[in-house]
């Protein structure tokens, strides 16, 4: 565990064994509050990853697409940061959008906003190859999602959630964007039922499904599975992960 302090706060970085190990401490204690010492503050985490930041014109073309679905181009920056977390799986900084403030300025007040500067439509040059969310099902509400409803603990079977995925994997087109992934299901099928004793964070049950996996590049969105070789430390996450759920 390494302990630092930022301009948004004391931050920490945990090595576990494995990503999954990472995941699994996220869909259980994100958005966790803290106790009274800590003003009731609650925990933001997200998956650190050893890839470069994107270029710079990349960064503009992200922040622009998420600031300009707001009625006034601005969001706090608790917010944005959850948003292009979701969106991107990496994290943003405060020294990120230092670097682009021709695009965004942080304003200081009752609670710190960051203002969208420049208002030019995202063209299709700049659009990523895959949509961070479904421009059928999703709401606008999505546009603030902070990837909770993802990480929530679902009780269902490994086969049944497979068969769905695949059907809804064909009416997108081959690619289903994960942040909006419970709204597409949800309007093809029955809601998915919250079991916070029983179940399994969503996004875990469908990393371990076969048939298909999510990417988490260029933003996170489910797609046809790639062969590979698994190893023995994955089938036995796998197994564990399908008896945590329906199997039973």
């Amino acid at each position: 565990v390494s302990v630092w302090a930022a301009a948004d706060g004391p931050l920490a970085s945990v090595v576990l064994r494995s990503e999954w190990d990472a995941r699994l401490a996220i869909a259980r204690i994100h958005k966790r509050r803290l106790d009274n010492q800590w003003s009731g503050r609650r925990l933001e985490l997200s998956l650190g990853r050893p890839t470069p930041a994107p270029n710079l014109d990349v960064l503009r073309a992200r922040l622009r697409a998420i600031l300009l679905d707001q009625k006034s181009y601005n969001l706090p920056l608790l917010r944005l940061r959850d948003a292009y977390a979701s969106r991107h799986c990496c994290a943003l900084t405060t020294s990120d959008l230092a670097k682009v403030k021709d695009t965004v300025v942080i304003h200081d007040g009752f609670g710190r906003m960051v203002q969208l500067l420049d208002l030019t439509p995202v063209s299709n040059a700049e659009m990523e190859e895959a949509p961070w969310k479904c421009h059928i099902h999703a709401g606008l509400s999505t546009s603030h999602e902070d990837g909770s409803r993802i990480l929530q603990p679902v009780f269902i079977e490994i086969s049944v959630l497979n068969r769905n995925v695949q059907i809804l994997l064909e009416n997108h087109g081959g690619i289903l964007p994960l942040l909006s992934f419970v709204e597409c299901y949800e309007t093809t099928f029955q809601p998915l039922v919250a079991d916070p004793r029983n179940g399994v964070a969503l996004e875990l049950l469908l990393r371990s499904a076969p048939g298909f996996e999510v990417r988490d590049a260029p933003s996170r969105h489910l797609a046809a599975a790639t062969q590979r070789a698994l190893t023995p430390s994955t089938h036995s996450h796998l197994s564990d992960s399908s008896r945590s759920s329906g199997d039973r």
